[in-house]
């Protein structure tokens, strides 16, 4: 993403503009179908459908939930500037949806916006878990990262929380996937703090994460990894960054009618015996930051060891 591509004319302006109709379109046919049968959407009950709240929502959810709840999750902390700057970024993408803006204005607003929304929000229901579990099985295996089902639930529940998790019906994947969930958390705290230091760095890697992949993986282009997983899972999945990039169209191809609602689907064509790159490449980390944590503690018992603080440390102890 840069400056042309959110400015009028620009793919995200086009984009955040698409978005906009689309959600007017959406609220024109649920009104259609509420004038054929009332109980099709309980107005009364939920308020207007798609409405400015469902809008301060939306732009709740993809603005302030990565700042203040997930960056942190993973072991990023969003310097005081940076944050500034993205809030900034979504007033101006608010103002383009036809949002109010002033929730977000400022740090605190923006934490006072998203804990209201939270506090609000209605318990999940029987569509939440077919809505979870469908989004699991569109990521599943996606070609080129090849993902698998427990690590996007790790994902999912270490950035939202157990208690979601358990609601919406997400398994509770072993050892190994938290392991490798973690591994990637690492991996991305060492990549953002080399951002930091290194603007050169930073723009190398915006330009490789920007571009088109083929969806076929190659083993041998180790840098492909790493950009279709930042891409997916930290632009898209974290920040919402479709909305700002790539000109998508968002081709309205379910519409809203009567007696039909979004039920559990299956992901059928799914090869089990597939190599996993994220999976391998998080555990591996992870066992090089248990082996890192491992020689620094040993390195630092052996110096109070031979300075003979660890000795009197045990005395004292003992009384």
């Amino acid at each position: 993403m840069d400056l042309k591509s959110i400015q009028p004319g620009g793919e995200g302006h086009t984009s955040t503009a698409r978005v906009r109709l689309l959600h007017a379109t959406v609220r024109n046919r649920l009104l259609k179908l509420m004038d054929q049968d009332p109980a099709y959407f309980d107005e009364a009950k939920y308020g207007a459908a798609v409405s400015i709240r469902d809008a301060i929502h939306a732009i709740a959810i993809f603005c302030c939930m990565p700042l203040f709840r997930q960056l942190p999750k993973i072991g990023i902390q969003p310097r005081p500037q940076e944050t500034e700057d993205f809030l900034a970024l979504f007033r101006y993408i608010a103002y383009v949806m036809g949002t109010p803006d002033s929730f977000f204005d400022g740090t605190e607003q923006s934490k006072a916006t998203i804990e209201s929304v939270m506090m609000c929000d209605p318990e999940p229901t029987e569509s939440s878990k077919s809505i979870a579990a469908n989004f699991v099985a569109a990521v599943q295996d996606y070609p080129g990262i090849n993902v698998s089902k427990p690590m996007i639930e790790v994902g999912c529940r270490v950035l939202s929380g157990d208690e979601l998790g358990d609601k919406v019906g997400f398994s509770r994947p072993g050892m190994f996937y938290r392991a490798s969930f973690r591994g990637w958390c690492q991996l991305l705290v060492v990549i953002a703090a080399i951002q930091r230091l290194s603007p050169a760095f930073d723009r190398i890697l915006m330009k490789v994460t920007s571009r088109e992949k083929n969806n076929e993986f190659s083993y041998q282009q180790i840098a492909d990894i790493f950009s279709q997983v930042l891409k997916k899972f930290v632009l898209v999945n974290v920040f919402g960054a479709s909305i700002l990039k790539e000109g998508n169209k968002f081709e309205f191809t379910h519409q809203p009618q009567l007696n039909k609602f979004t039920k559990r689907e299956i992901k059928t064509g799914i090869n089990l015996s597939r190599f996993r790159p994220v999976e391998t490449i998080g555990f591996v980390v992870f066992l090089f930051e248990c082996l890192v944590y491992t020689l620094a503690f040993g390195m630092l018992a052996n110096v109070l060891r031979s300075n003979g603080i660890v000795s009197q440390t045990l005395l004292n102890v003992l009384g």
